[in-house]
């Protein structure tokens, strides 16, 4: 059994590897506390109900790409490279955390209301993006359109990648567990999301 400091961190860990492998309508209770190695009633005495647990695990995954994706942004010198700078941020924490595309492919796919973390994390991914959209447009380096579906057509490719990574593996025997491989679709999203973005003799 586990100490009692250490129960709400093992029970989290346990939340997220059986919500990302069965989602959140095919995880009880009861196999959380199993692998946890918890008593049954630790997440109600630690997070009260199983649906504050699973937000908790989408907090857990989704807070430390929005502080990627913000130093990303706030370190860049120019709205092009920062939004060069957020798409290798989606795609780093994507490697670094290989669970994530699961969670969210579960979560995408019910027809219900978006949890409250997934909600705040795709309107901050757009705030960064529209914003960065915006002052390359203000300084003439971002040509003309509505910042809304230009910022939509930034996010779809990283997220694309980063969702169906180990599909792309399967399917066309792409090694994505490369390095060399992770560094080669980074590259190739990066220019053609600025190519598409770049005004005329400012692409490079």
């Amino acid at each position: 059994m586990n100490e009692t400091g250490k129960t709400p961190e093992a029970v989290l860990r346990a939340a997220r590897q059986l919500f990302a492998r069965r989602g959140y309508e095919g995880t009880s209770i009861r196999a959380i506390t199993a692998l946890a190695r918890a008593n049954l009633g630790a997440v109600t005495y630690h997070f009260g109900t199983k649906e504050r647990l699973y937000e908790s695990v989408l907090e857990d995954v989704t807070q430390p790409l929005l502080a990627r994706l913000r130093e990303a942004a706030a370190g860049s010198s120019s709205p092009l490279d920062g939004i060069d700078a957020v798409i290798r941020a989606v795609l780093e924490h994507r490697h670094r955390n290989p669970d994530w595309p699961s969670l969210m492919l579960h979560e995408l796919a019910l027809d219900r209301r978006l949890p409250d973390p997934v909600r705040r994390t795709m309107q901050e991914v757009f705030e960064i993006l529209s914003g960065l959209v915006r002052r390359g447009q203000k300084d003439g380096s971002i040509v003309a359109g509505d910042p809304m579906l230009l910022t939509l057509s930034i996010i779809s490719q990283p997220l694309y990648f980063a969702l169906v990574q180990r599909r792309l593996q399967d399917a066309f025997g792409l090694d994505v567990e490369s390095t060399a491989t992770r560094e080669r679709i980074a590259d190739h999203i990066v220019y053609a999301v600025r190519r598409s973005l770049a005004t005329s003799g400012r692409s490079s």
